[in-house]
């Protein structure tokens, strides 16, 4: 079980000259007991929102903070083991596979281009922990500046920043003719950065719009637990590398907006156009060719909207939405898969692209 307790100060000192808007500063202490891990965290955090003018149309926003994630349940699936920096297993006694969790074996046969001979294999995956295993930890930090140009009118801008250490990544060993070691350990890292910029509009004749480009960053160790020990596990385990995560995206615009119009109607659109997320070539043995996440789908754009009738139910007296919610109303091809293999004569073409579709959408107030 674990146990969680917060402690939080905040502070808002008088305006002065030095200060004539006044600076309100929020800190806090976090402390998360690790029943998996067995470990105490403190994560200390600090927000600050200055106002630098005395007309209160400039607000910048700023804090940084520790954070720890949870530790996976599944690595409960893997042994403590004694290993050494090359990850080979020190103590052999009580190394046999049945010994250890009923956590489905990993078995892998290596054949021929015949497919017929076998070159390696069957091979049998123990999963060990390389301990001691560590609570993954996260510094963060932002700044951000909003100013209002008129009275329905806000720019903003800002930048965040995220770096992580001691994430869970799975490795896989070899470890004599017919037995291998899928080791867990608290070694990956990840980096994310990000720049907004963002214009806000809201005004009774107009109603709500936004406007919003964003540059971002996402680089990090790609053999993380998740992608093994979740509902869709792979299939094949590769030396971890180091690059970019697979929800990386360097370029984002997006502006959506809502009309009001006679006859209680309401017209939302959307439209949406960034950078296409990474994926890695594969040869017909399932080894990555090349640096992982080298290659990237095609710019992914939509223009989508949503459509609705507001009315009154007479029995119930509550008032409730109904309409129509098309997506990709242009049809442009935004695939989702990709042939990555390389044996393949379709080797880097893209499939599966969802057309423009309608979806029905009901809304009740309570």
């Amino acid at each position: 079980m674990d146990r969680r307790y917060c402690v939080r100060a905040t502070r808002r000192p008088a305006p002065s000259r030095s200060d004539p808007g006044g600076t309100l500063a929020d800190v806090g202490l976090r402390f998360d007991r690790n029943s998996i891990s067995n470990h105490n965290d403190l994560s200390p955090r600090v927000a600050i929102l200055y106002l630098p003018f005395k007309d209160d149309r400039t607000v910048v926003r700023g804090g940084i903070g520790f954070f720890y994630d949870r530790s996976p349940l599944s690595s409960r699936y893997f042994e403590l083991e004694q290993l050494s920096d090359d990850d080979e297993l020190l103590d052999t006694a009580g190394a046999d596979i049945s010994t250890h969790t009923h956590f489905p074996r990993r078995v892998v046969t290596s054949y021929a281009n015949d497919g017929l001979t076998v070159i390696d294999g069957p091979r049998e995956f123990m999963n060990v922990i390389k301990g001691p295993l560590r609570d993954a930890l996260s510094r963060r930090w932002s700044l951000q500046a909003d100013r209002s140009l008129t009275k329905h009118l806000t720019l903003r801008v800002g930048y965040l920043q995220r770096s992580a250490r001691n994430e869970p990544i799975v490795v896989p060993r070899f470890s004599g003719a017919s037995q291998g070691f899928l080791v867990l350990k608290s070694r990956g890292v990840s980096r994310y950065s990000e720049f907004q910029a963002i214009a806000l509009y809201n005004s009774q004749r107009f109603h709500n719009w936004n406007v919003a480009y964003v540059w971002s960053r996402a680089r990090g160790s790609l053999n993380t637990a998740d992608n093994f020990l979740n509902d869709f596990p792979a299939f094949v385990v590769r030396p971890n590398q180091y690059g970019p995560l697979p929800f990386d995206a360097p370029h984002r615009f997006l502006a959506f907006g809502e009309i009001k119009a006679p006859l209680e109607l309401t017209v939302m659109p959307a439209f949406e156009i960034r950078s296409g997320f990474p994926f890695s070539f594969v040869n017909d043995r399932l080894d990555f060719v090349g640096a992982r996440n080298r290659a990237r789908f095609p710019a992914f754009l939509s223009l989508d909207a949503t459509i609705l009738k507001g009315f009154t139910i007479p029995f119930l007296d509550k008032k409730a939405r109904a309409g129509v919610i098309i997506f990709n109303i242009t049809n442009h091809f935004n695939p989702r898969d990709v042939q990555n293999n390389t044996g393949s004569l379709k080797v880097g073409q893209f499939f599966n692209s969802l057309g423009t579709s309608v979806r029905g959408k009901f809304e009740l107030d309570f």
